[in-house]
C-alpha cells in the first residue's frame, strides 16, 4: 500500500491506468486537461476492510459452488 500511494506510483497512474492520482501533488499530464473532472469522489474507511475482504471471499466462494 505504501508504494501505491507514493508519489512515484501516483505519477505513473494517469497514463498507464487512465485514472486520476489520489495525490494532488502528483500532478497530471497535459492530456488530462480535456478529461472531465468527476462530479463526485468516493472514499473508503480503512476500518473494517479486513472484515469486508473476508466477507467478499465467502460470497465469491459460495457463488462458485
Amino acid at each position: 500500500m505504501d508504494f501505491l500511494i507514493s508519489a512515484e506510483c501516483q505519477r505513473e497512474l494517469p497514463l498507464t491506468q487512465w485514472m486520476h492520482p489520489v495525490l494532488n501533488s502528483a500532478g497530471l499530464p497535459a492530456s488530462f486537461r480535456a478529461a472531465p473532472l468527476p462530479a463526485k469522489t468516493l472514499a473508503a474507511d480503512a476500518r473494517g476492510l479486513s472484515e469486508d475482504a473476508v466477507e467478499a471471499v465467502e460470497i465469491l466462494s459460495a457463488a462458485k459452488k
